[in-house]
């Protein structure tokens, strides 16, 4: 996901090749420096707002994030942001303890949004390869196909795997954390205002005018 500020970048060049006149070829290399100056800026605020709003680490958001910088020949930037959905035991439970999952009766409580705790009937068990703990539960889609075992039920039925499978329980990924709409709003705000205070700084600066 790629976040951007919003800003009218073609209106800028513009403004500072105008304000430039003898010296507008250096516009485009003062627009990108103002440009990568507030995506910073939108980078460090993006981040503080999504660990300020879930329970998250900072390495896991600092490893999700990244700038794509501007050049004076490529006036785009933005903030880009990858990462998958995060198994909930690195967001916040109530428990890392193995359980056997027909022995849980206590459900775990998970908090992914600070100060929003909900229950989840599941099971704390090794996970693949990992072998750290992950949460499961029953899968609610129902299964692909029914395979007879060999016996019968204590009922006389002819024994089936119609249990549906197991799953990981998974909250939402970096991309989503920071697509939520107020912090997308921060973040635009916060680098529109940097930009615009960059940029004529930069023509100041170039134009020799304190």
């Amino acid at each position: 996901m790629l976040v951007d500020m919003g800003a009218d970048v073609d209106t800028a060049l513009k403004y500072a090749e105008l304000r430039l006149g003898a010296i507008k070829k250096r516009a485009p290399s003062i627009v990108a420096r103002s440009l990568n100056r507030g995506i910073s800026r939108m980078n460090t605020v993006g981040k503080k707002a999504v660990k300020d709003r879930y329970t998250i680490k900072a390495k896991k958001v600092n490893d999700s994030v990244k700038v794509w910088r501007a050049n004076k020949n490529d006036l785009r930037a933005a903030v880009r942001v990858r990462s998958e959905r995060i198994h909930v035991v690195d967001l916040k439970v109530s428990s890392k303890k193995f359980q056997h999952k027909r022995k849980t009766k206590k459900p775990v409580t998970v908090e992914i949004i600070k100060g929003q705790v909900k229950p989840i009937y599941g099971f704390m068990a090794p996970g693949t390869g990992s072998g750290k703990p992950i949460l499961f539960r029953r899968s609610r889609d129902k299964p692909s196909k029914r395979i007879r075992i060999p016996g019968t039920t204590s009922k006389g039925r002819r024994k089936t795997n119609s249990e549906r499978p197991i799953e990981a329980i998974r909250g939402p990924s970096v991309p989503e954390m920071m697509n939520h709409r107020s912090i997308r709003n921060e973040m635009a705000d916060a680098g529109k205002e940097k930009f615009s205070e960059e940029l004529e700084r930069e023509i100041n600066r170039a134009l020799g005018v304190k």
